[in-house]
């Protein structure tokens, strides 16, 4: 709860995107985005009304529960999460741990697992790793400049990365489905907030040179059978283990 506290009054005035507002958790600022579609967050959580005065501060309404709490920075993440060993290894070979643990510049990372890793034909990754040039290419285009929530994500559109290529993403929201397509990889877990942006985990390794707008003519399914009635987007897991390190249990 403490994370949802803002110290002093702030009010929707000062939403400026990628601002930053000190909490009452120690060493955990809460961050708004003002997104293109309108809509603002607070580190991914869309708010929904502001300025409810009262006699001590402010209120506002955000329709998510604010978590998981920031702990260090997405490099930070990457180094201790079990789920990110593959990961680790090829941002230590093309050089990019101090720009993930830079508190400079904020960042989107679309994070491949070791099971997407592990998806590559045989052979592939080896080759990659030892290509330094074609590993950062393939690295800075699982990145975004901003914290790109899934909130603020376009319903249909590309967002340019570090690469200097398009990546294409498709949210499908519906009552009974909810997906988030990127560059064709599945978003398995949504909104990880670092202290110096934002970690979005799929279950592909996306590449500048292939991807495709897989997810584009797929479509709202809602079928009786696929029924996640109203979910929000924070229970779209698959069955990672240990994913991220705040997240202990089976997802």
């Amino acid at each position: 709860m403490l994370y949802h506290i803002a110290q002093g009054d702030v009010y929707s005035t000062e939403f400026m995107d990628n601002s930053l507002a000190s909490t009452l958790l120690k060493g955990a600022d809460l961050r708004f985005n003002v997104y293109n579609n309108s809509t603002v967050t607070a580190s991914g959580a869309p708010i929904n009304a502001t300025n409810f005065n009262a006699t001590n501060g402010v209120i506002h309404l955000v329709d998510n529960v604010i978590h998981p709490v920031p702990f260090g920075t997405i490099g930070d993440v990457i180094a201790i999460s079990p789920a990110f060993k593959t990961l680790r290894k090829a941002v230590a070979a093309a050089n990019l741990t101090g720009m993930l643990k830079s508190e400079a510049v904020t960042l989107t990372l679309f994070a491949s697992t070791d099971r997407a890793f592990a998806k590559l034909p045989k052979g592939y990754l080896d080759k990659l790793l030892k290509n330094k040039t074609e590993l950062t290419a393939v690295l800075m285009y699982h990145l975004v400049r901003g914290a790109l929530y899934v909130a603020g994500m376009p319903e249909e559109g590309n967002v340019t990365t570090l690469e200097g290529g398009a990546l294409y993403i498709s949210v499908c929201e519906s009552e009974y489905y909810n997906k988030v397509w990127v560059g064709g990889a599945d978003l398995t877990y949504p909104d990880a907030t670092a202290t110096n942006g934002v970690i979005q985990v799929i279950d592909q390794v996306l590449s500048p040179t292939t991807t495709r707008r897989l997810g584009a003519n797929i479509g709202c399914i809602s079928t009786a059978g696929e029924t996640k009635a109203k979910n929000p987007m924070h229970k779209m897991m698959d069955n990672e283990i240990n994913v991220l390190p705040w997240r202990p249990e089976k997802l």
